[in-house]
């Protein structure tokens, strides 16, 4: 496989939802990007070419993870790490590597050895909407939407992996589409639309991803293995799950929002001995007029 690198520069704050109206996340899982994706390539007639290019596996990707300039960060990694090797030593030091979530991948080594200290970097900052439901001409409802605004030097990032250029082409075209659509919740509202830039100094990302000589590999994306891979993809794990559904987001679905199929996915920061292809899983609930598909392949690096 190939790899490329986009930068999400946001122009707007977004709203990705935890399940909470009036919080939000700062990134976005893969499997939603997929959904966002597949409505955006239906407004362009490309549907058919961007289901087959990501069911067979010629196109695969990350997360949306942050980035800082040109440093990228990945999720740190679902293993126990011995911190007394840290120079300080000292409980507050080890008590905030507990608590963070994304490392920069140049400090993969350092982190896994126990000797990185946390600069806590801060990619944006939370705000809350206040917005009114009309009912009525008298009567009207307030409600609050939870946002993220990125700072100016801080954004999202997606690692395309890929086998040939025409597959390339048809994500490009819908990346580009999809920025002035918007991704995330609320978009009508508009939140979520971004600038696609081409990332730099990409080396020691891309030269993770083409590591095959590790014994552990971690997932950058939320992901699932196969029945037929669960088991053998499960020898010497070390994961977190998380629980992904939400409402069919098409207006040709159903006459009324139904939800999908409540789904287990691997958390991206999944560390795996044995790896597995995971796949496109068909998720609808009953009564609908088309598929709803749930993307839940991994894109590995190699960490240990």
């Amino acid at each position: 496989m190939k790899y490329r690198v986009y930068k999400m520069k946001f122009n707007t704050a977004v709203h990705f939802g935890n399940g909470m109206l009036n919080e939000s996340d700062f990134i976005f899982k893969s499997d939603s990007l997929f959904s966002a994706l597949y409505i955006e390539s239906i407004k362009l007639n490309c549907h058919e070419q961007f289901y087959k290019c990501i069911e067979e596996g010629c196109v695969s990707f990350s997360d949306l993870l942050p980035y800082i300039e040109d440093r990228y960060y990945i999720p740190k990694p679902n293993l126990y790490i011995d911190t007394n090797n840290l120079n300080k030593g000292d409980s507050i030091e080890k008590k905030k590597i507990k608590k963070i979530k994304y490392i920069p991948v140049d400090k993969i080594d350092s982190f896994l050895s126990g000797v990185y200290e946390s600069d806590e970097e801060k990619f944006g900052e939370k705000f809350t909407m206040s917005k009114a439901y009309v009912r009525t001409k008298e009567d009207t409802e307030p409600y609050h939407v939870g946002t993220f605004k990125f700072y100016d030097n801080a954004g999202l990032y997606i690692i395309l992996a890929y086998k040939n250029e025409k597959d390339l082409e048809i994500i490009e075209k819908l990346l580009e589409s999809l920025s002035y659509t918007g991704i995330g919740g609320k978009k009508s509202q508009g939140l979520g639309k971004y600038t696609l830039l081409n990332s730099k100094d990409t080396e020691t990302l891309i030269h993770r991803l083409d590591l095959n000589d590790k014994k552990v590999y971690m997932t950058l994306s939320t992901c699932m293995a196969r029945e037929d891979e669960l088991a053998k993809s499960l020898d010497g794990a070390s994961y977190s799950l998380i629980k992904r559904s939400g409402f069919v987001d098409s207006l040709n679905f159903s006459e009324e929002p139904l939800r999908k199929k409540d789904f287990f996915m691997f958390n991206s920061g999944a560390c795996f001995v044995n790896k597995f292809e995971g796949g496109i899983f068909d998720l609808s609930p009953f009564n609908g007029k088309h598929p709803v598909y749930r993307y839940a392949r991994p894109l590995f690096i190699g960490v240990k």
